[in-house]
């Protein structure tokens, strides 16, 4: 993991979860004692990342008085953002923190119980230019479904439904190339590494695409640059009280 940035979307404010979760930003959502995010840091220390950065928004303090600098073995930076961003504005914006020429973005609240450092090494040996880590669903309806061809390419991505149907989804585990990030994002702003805590000036990013499920990846897959990764593994997420109350008897025993 030495040539690749983990980046974190850890921005959101959790409004469907202020019924079970108040005053506090939805990765902070506390899962059997402990704050949801840290699930997701243990993962990145246990398949070998030395870096990662934080892109936060609501509440962004209390996000870093949380986690500090470091975790485990791992350094933590931070990118806020004064204004949301979108999932690719506040990638792009963290990629300015990377050290690294790739990068592994997450989504700050879902988890998915496999091999991310399989994951990088898949997208490292193929030289992609985006790959995305598709779970199998039983039930699809929620999320929209991922439709891959034989040669590993995503073709499409079908709108959430109202009947239940099994299929492949997007797991919110992203491998990005720098190169592909700027090849969408062109900053004026010069990175700066060894930054443990850093605001940029958020008028670079507000004319960018922000939606990277819904702006970046059709245009990657309408070129043939966007591939799959599908793996069958337990996924969650707590965008919802009900998901979010799976999330503490999956993680129960850990």
């Amino acid at each position: 993991m030495n040539n690749i940035t983990a980046i974190i979307l850890a921005g959101g404010e959790g409004i469907r979860l202020q019924s079970v979760v108040s005053d506090c930003p939805k990765v902070l959502a506390e899962i059997n004692g402990r704050p949801f995010i840290t699930y997701l840091l243990d993962q990145l220390v246990e398949s070998g990342f030395q870096s990662v950065v934080l892109c936060t928004g609501y509440k962004a303090e209390m996000v870093e008085r949380a986690i500090g600098v470091s975790y485990r073995s791992m350094r933590v930076s931070y990118s806020v953002e004064e204004r949301p961003l979108g999932t690719f504005g506040a990638i792009a914006k963290a990629s300015l923190l990377a050290e690294e020429e790739n990068i592994l973005a997450m989504n700050g609240d879902s988890y998915i119980d496999t091999s991310l450092s399989e994951f990088v090494d898949w997208g490292l040996g193929n030289r992609v230019k985006a790959g995305i880590l598709l779970a199998q669903a039983l039930d699809s309806s929620r999320y929209g479904r991922v439709s891959m061809g034989k040669d590993g390419k995503i073709i499409a991505f079908e709108e959430k439904k109202d009947s239940c149907s099994p299929g492949l989804i997007n797991a919110g585990i992203y491998f990005l190339p720098i190169s592909t990030i700027r090849q969408f994002n062109s900053p004026t702003v010069q990175p700066l590494n060894n930054s443990t805590s850093q605001q940029f000036n958020n008028s670079t990013f507000l004319s960018i695409p922000h939606s990277i499920e819904k702006e970046i990846f059709p245009s990657l897959a309408a070129a043939g640059d966007l591939h799959g990764y599908p793996v069958n593994a337990d996924f969650i997420d707590i965008g919802t009280p009900e998901s979010y109350g799976k999330a503490k008897e999956i993680f129960a025993d850990r």
